[in-house]
């Protein structure tokens, strides 16, 4: 199961009284914990503190029953008066500091909700055993907080401390997968049990739901990218590559152009709206290791992915300048050009032109390795962290490309270049490779030299192969890889 180390739990059901429309909150404790709330929270706020003693002790005889700890909510005196497992505090409660002065008995749990950034550097959450993120989600339940944390809440704090951390707030079957993978580590609900007409049935799905049972994940890369029909270039050899480099392939489709192996006949746009929503709902579900962006053909477009990536820091981004079709034909007016140096390449961990763009970039002639070096440095000054400059057009029987690092050291990359036209797609499928290795966790240069073999053995590969009438594809799958598993963090 995945846990936290510190926090053996899961499954965190906070029940009351008031909460249980259908049945009595006993029934619906004992049920749950039959279907796999592993936590039981007891929460009365409109208790006398008589009441709530008595209710507690008939709900602490079922959870010793099934020795799952019972946790009271806010109040010390009913803890200590049934012996409770451990108590909940809000910002507003008694400190976890005076509760470990007042309550000696050892290994007694404290749980401390935090609503506000700042809560999490005082000395109270400091002091907690773990810590409630309250709501996560707007919830008929909590009504007396203001912001919800969403999943770049979760996110952040999860940075900031090695502390459990407890989701609450509108957790629902569809959220829990997200909100696990944002970095939380045990999942609380009150209504998804409590309101349910089968608790325990209720329970049991949340808990064979999402992650709680699931102890690994692929590494994910998203492709940024437009459609190619004819399947060897764009979106298409995007998800191949990453498929064969044994990663999950995500993707974003920014323009529809008519294309085949001949060449491209025309541009369809996609509305620039449809962008952001769609990186959105990438990474609210699937948050991808790396980034690889492709065709990116008006300003509009380049405006749109800049500011919405870069609510999402330190995603590793391969971007792939497209702005020449192998044809020979040119995909993108000036002033595109001029958004993509100002707003992507500075976002962008390596930059993958190949001898014709560099050529439009740098604004000079790019036919030799000794221009192809000084075009190389010439665009890194434009803001690019690095620079991989492809020379496949070179007129050499060798291939060269050189990579220029954040130390402005150049690696220069030599292969044999074979005599086929079969080459249609392979700087879209050279910068997916180079995303697949980072999401793996290669660093990048040799990230950057294993996307170049791939590359080199895929053109080998298929060289022989007619497909189409003109570039003919890569031969992606000439050693497909299965899709590789990594253990599941926090």
């Amino acid at each position: 199961m995945r846990l936290h180390p510190n926090f053996p739990y899961a499954l965190y059901l906070v029940i009351s009284e008031a909460d249980c429309k259908e049945h009595s909150f006993l029934y619906v404790a004992e049920e749950a914990i039959k279907g796999g709330v592993d936590l039981v929270q007891l929460r009365e706020k409109h208790s006398t503190l008589p009441a709530f003693i008595e209710k507690a002790k008939r709900l602490k005889e079922i959870t010793d029953r099934y020795q799952v700890p019972l946790i009271i909510n806010d109040l010390l005196p009913v803890a200590q008066a049934i012996n409770a497992a451990g108590i909940h505090v809000g910002n507003n409660d008694l400190a976890p500091l005076q509760i470990r002065t007042q309550w000696k008995e050892a290994n007694k749990l404290i749980g401390y909700s935090i609503e506000y950034l700042e809560q999490l550097d005082n000395q109270q959450s400091h002091a907690a055993d773990y810590l409630g993120l309250s709501p996560v989600f707007n919830t008929a339940t909590k009504t007396d907080t203001v912001t919800e944390w969403g999943l770049e809440g979760i996110r952040h704090i999860r940075q900031q401390t090695d502390k459990p951390l407890v989701a609450i707030g509108n957790m629902q079957l569809h959220n829990i997968p997200s909100v696990l993978l944002a970095g939380a580590d045990c999942i609380a609900v009150v209504s998804a049990i409590c309101a349910a007409s089968h608790p325990g049935k209720a329970a049991e799905a949340l808990k064979k739901n999402d992650f709680i049972m699931k102890r690994y994940r692929y590494p994910s890369v998203l492709t940024i990218a437009g459609f190619d029909g004819s399947g060897g270039a764009g979106i298409q050899a995007d998800i191949k590559t990453i498929s064969a480099l044994g990663c999950y392939a995500s993707s974003v489709l920014t323009a529809l152009p008519v294309q085949n192996t001949m060449g491209v006949r025309s541009i369809y746009p996609i509305p620039v709206e449809a962008i952001p929503d769609q990186l959105q709902a990438i990474f609210e579900d699937i948050p991808p290791d790396a980034v690889k962006i492709g065709m990116v053909h008006t300003p509009e477009l380049v405006n749109a992915i800049a500011h919405t990536l870069a609510k999402y820091t330190n995603r590793p981004i391969v971007f792939d300048p497209v702005m020449v079709a192998t044809s020979g034909h040119r995909l993108i007016e000036e002033k595109t050009i001029r958004a993509i140096i100002e707003q992507l390449f500075p976002l962008s961990t390596v930059v993958t032109p190949n001898m014709d763009e560099a050529a439009i970039l740098a604004g000079m002639e790019v036919k030799t390795p000794e221009q192809m070096q000084t075009a190389a440095q010439r665009i890194q000054d434009m803001g690019c962290k690095t620079v991989l400059l492809k020379g496949g057009h070179l007129s050499s029987a060798q291939l060269v490309s050189f990579f220029l690092d954040n130390a402005g050291v150049f690696h220069r990359f030599e292969s044999e270049k074979f005599n086929t036209n079969n080459t249609h797609g392979s700087g879209c499928t050279l910068s997916s490779a180079i995303a697949s290795y980072i999401a793996q966790g290669k660093a990048l240069t040799e990230a950057v030299e294993l996307g170049q073999q791939y590359v080199f053995h895929a053109i080998e590969a298929g060289m022989d192969v007619q497909t189409g009438k003109g570039n003919g594809p890569l031969n992606h799958f000439f050693n497909p890889q299965k899709l590789i598993k990594l253990e599941l963090v926090g």
